[in-house]
């Protein structure tokens, strides 16, 4: 059998990154010195960072057993009152970064500037330094088991945009109701108890960052919905009923959120989504570590029309509110070098909403609820505590296109793309590098390095996974990041 056609085609790129990657490799090797201690919860109990995390940020068992139980350790020390006065629960956190985008098959004007010329399909690689924002990470306990989190992140969303404040996180969480840890409700804007959490990824680059499976848009959707079909991805507003064993082996997490796609205000359709998730934990055997299955769900809803005063919507008051959902199964294995992750995901979305039509108007002959099936594998290799070698593969198969087949859809951009059985199925790969040159009670450093490749069937990647910008004649588009990253946490 031959190579797949994202590896071949990526096998291609090697020489662009080969010297950068031996530099930083060769740099890694010869610097290299244990790592200690993250910032945000050593300064409180003088833990060392392999106590919570595989690799910072990704957690291991103790580490989840800790968040799950209110970032406390269940002693006195966790009261506000045994704190010593110079330490604040808080960490400065950013990424500045040089990266290199490239996506081929794009539309564009044979004659630059000159809409009225012949469109062809080209190459497209911009280049250049970067900042993918900054974050202040407050958590902690307000007292003994009432707990919060609270996350300002400055960012901006397109480009030449002003950098603006968003609360990406902000709660608050009654922990051990009745002296239980199956008793825990948090209230705010959360990320969900996902299998494996996109927001501590060890990836940055722009494809590479993103888990492809939780962010998957049907092409000619609704584009309104684009936030809430990320569900599984977007923090969300709402409350959430969590609990687990001793040992968190056993957990499960129940959440109510607006459908809103976690943005601020009330939502659109005045509906709730519902999320639901159970992991089961077991120890492997000796010197083989543990592994995790779960299970999960999320039930959303979203409007298809609004009222109306001369003719114009009203915001806030969808009606006709159609369904979508994604569930799915994951099974973690966690052993002395390796972290394993694979992850399953079905979606299904109704007919009106992946045809982004009125539910109060007739469907056109041929439409079809949409269905599509994806998940990804992932490996961490910890050769030191301090270098960690990832590699992820993903993919995404439409299972029934909601739109029948050989309609000519509108994309996200206005462009177009005739729908066919396997438009917009896509494969991604990502490898890369991250190298701790230190990390104390203090403050802690990581570089970076990463390549990550993507390909969809008939339509293009933009940066933003999630929105889908038409190729040229309905041709595949590859697109790929080399990325390098300078993250660090003070």
């Amino acid at each position: 059998m031959g190579l797949h056609p994202v590896v071949r085609r990526s096998v291609r790129r090697i020489p662009e990154i080969a010297v950068l990657l031996c530099f930083v490799f060769l740099a890694i090797i010869l610097t290299s010195r244990p790592a200690r201690a993250n910032p945000a919860f050593a300064r409180k109990y003088g833990m060392p960072c392999s106590g919570c995390h595989v690799a910072w940020p990704l957690l291991n068992n103790f580490g989840q057993v800790f968040r799950d139980n209110g970032y406390q350790m269940m002693n006195d020390r966790d009261s506000p009152i045994w704190r010593d006065k110079s330490y604040w629960p808080i960490a400065l956190y950013g990424v500045p970064e040089w990266h290199r985008e490239s996506s081929d098959n794009q539309p564009e004007d044979t004659v630059p500037g000159n809409g009225r010329s012949p469109t062809t399909g080209r190459r497209i690689s911009p280049t250049g330094f970067d900042f993918s924002g900054i974050a202040w990470w407050m958590s902690g306990t307000l007292n003994k088991n009432i707990s919060f989190l609270m996350l300002p992140t400055i960012f901006a969303l397109q480009p030449n945009q002003t950098w603006s404040v968003v609360f990406e996180s902000a709660w608050a969480r009654f922990d051990n109701l009745a002296g239980s840890p199956w008793l825990n409700l948090k209230m705010g804007r959360f990320e969900l108890d996902l299998p494996v959490s996109e927001k501590r990824s060890l990836n940055f680059s722009n494809y590479g960052g993103l888990y492809e499976v939780y962010h998957f848009f049907p092409v000619g959707s609704n584009p309104a919905m684009i936030g809430a079909l990320q569900g599984l991805n977007s923090n969300q507003f709402g409350i959430e009923l969590m609990g687990h064993n001793d040992n968190s082996y056993t957990r499960y997490a129940f959440s109510l959120m607006t459908s809103n796609a976690g943005q601020f205000g009330l939502p659109e359709g005045n509906s709730l989504d519902f999320y639901g998730h159970f992991q089961q934990g077991w120890n492997v055997g000796h010197d083989l570590g543990y592994m995790k299955a779960s299970g999960f769900t999320y039930i959303g809803q979203w409007p298809t029309y609004f009222q109306s005063l001369g003719g114009a919507p009203i915001a806030g008051t969808g009606t006709g509110n159609k369904m979508w959902t994604a569930s799915g199964a994951s099974l973690l294995w966690f052993t002395p070098k390796w972290v394993w992750s694979n992850v399953f995901v079905h979606g299904t979305e109704n007919a009106y909403l992946a045809n982004n039509l009125p539910s109060n108007g007739p469907l056109p002959p041929g439409a079809k609820d949409a269905s599509w099936n994806g998940g990804f594998t992932e490996g961490v290799y910890m050769y030191t505590p301090q270098l960690a070698f990832i590699s992820r593969y993903e993919l995404v198969r439409m299972a029934q296109q909601g739109i029948p087949i050989g309609t000519v859809a509108t994309n996200t951009n206005g462009t177009t793309t005739t729908i066919f059985p396997d438009t917009g199925n896509l494969d991604a790969l990502t490898f890369g590098i991250r190298w701790y040159p230190f990390m104390t009670t203090w403050d802690g450093f990581a570089v970076n390095p990463e390549y990550s490749v993507i390909r969809s069937r008939g339509v293009g990647n933009s940066l933003f996974a999630g929105t889908y910008n038409g190729s040229f004649n309905d041709r595949d588009v590859q697109s790929s990041s080399i990325f390098l990253g300078l993250n660090f946490e003070f």
